[in-house]
């Protein structure tokens, strides 16, 4: 069987809590925004997407290799934002986030070995928090939340990243797609 996999860091339940009452008050504040929020426990920050793949063991491996010593990182998440008309972020930083983006270009280099092909577009430490619905029209989408972001305070939610997660995804035919989690790695050895 394929699967669509990608390594990610997943947030722990009271952060992702924190994500969800950021979306309610952004919901609350622009309602006919088109906007396809993400559900809380789809809420990460991708590392790297790899794509459809028959076996797993050989990414988990190669990551594992190569992350194995890496040790915790002290992260938090803080900030909204939007990517134009198209998503509506939180941000991923603090005091390790040199070393979340060196992880990220670790990842992908193991990952490159295996044929994977590798990132083009620089890391963008950020989780998703929702996506402008189909059929967007000029002066809609997302950035019709801008001002509601603007004035949305987001406290820094600090937590410690010990392992990554390798998610498959699969596409129901009646919603949104459902993610799993296949593997974790840990990154204290």
């Amino acid at each position: 069987m394929t699967d669509r996999v990608f390594w990610a860091v997943e947030f722990p339940a009271s952060i992702r809590a924190q994500l969800v009452a950021a979306q309610q008050a952004l919901r609350a504040a622009c309602e006919d925004a088109p906007v396809r929020w993400v559900r809380a426990e789809q809420l990460h920050l991708t590392l790297k997407f790899v794509g459809e793949v028959e076996d797993v063991g050989a990414l988990v491996g190669a990551v594992q290799k190569a992350v194995h010593r890496t040790g915790a990182l002290q992260l938090e998440v803080a900030g909204l934002g939007t990517s134009g008309k198209k998503a509506i972020w939180a941000g991923v930083g603090g005091p390790d986030a040199p070393r979340l983006a060196q992880l990220a270009a670790t990842v992908d280099e193991s990952l490159e070995a295996l044929g994977v092909p590798r990132e083009q577009q620089a890391f963008a430490p950020q989780v998703t928090l929702g996506r402008a619905r189909g059929g967007r029209r000029p002066g809609r989408g997302v950035s019709a939340l801008q001002p509601a972001l603007s004035s949305l305070e987001v406290a820094p939610l600090p937590f410690l990243l010990e392992e990554l997660v390798l998610y498959g995804s699969a596409q129901d035919q009646s919603g949104p797609a459902v993610y799993t989690a296949l593997e974790r790695v840990s990154l204290l050895g």
